[in-house]
């Protein structure tokens, strides 16, 4: 019997003893508008800060694209520059006994002259003009570029 009360005391010791539930402390209305207030400066703040840096890198690009322009603009006149240099430096009798003499090339005589119309429909290119004599048709018809050359070539021979 003594055990039998020893057990039903230790059973309502344990049903008896509650465990501790957290309570939630009230939170002050003040509070609230204040951590309400605290977020959206600090989700302003955060946009802004964004924004400035989305600034800043449109304005480095505009600072590098004004840099390579400026660049850009001093080859252009250095190489026009260089260019006139050149056009100043060719002469044309030199060039011409040069051509002559190390590369076999001869002057081209009047009757070895003509004009190709190449801008025909049906991509065929015709004669339309040729120095000292005619042209028949079948003669003045080139099929293509193939048919060009191979008549350049032929004349130039």
């Amino acid at each position: 019997m003594a055990t039998q009360r020893a057990y039903n005391h230790q059973y309502e010791y344990q049903t008896s003893v509650r465990p501790k539930v957290a309570v939630k402390k009230k939170v002050n209305p003040r509070t609230k508008i204040h951590r309400k207030v605290f977020l959206w400066t600090l989700l302003f703040t955060g946009a802004a800060l964004f924004l400035l840096s989305l600034h800043a890198e449109v304005d480095d690009t505009r600072r590098e694209l004004r840099n390579i322009t400026a660049e850009l603009h001093a080859i252009e006149t250095a190489n026009e520059h260089l260019q006139r240099q050149i056009d100043r430096s060719i002469n044309l009798s030199e060039l011409e006994q040069y051509a002559i003499s190390e590369l076999g090339m001869r002057r081209v005589e009047a009757h070895q002259i003509f004009n190709i119309d190449m801008n025909t429909s049906d991509n065929v290119g015709e004669i339309i003009s040729h120095r000292g004599d005619t042209v028949p048709l079948e003669e003045g018809v080139l099929y293509g570029v193939p048919g060009v050359l191979i008549r350049a070539f032929e004349t130039l021979r």
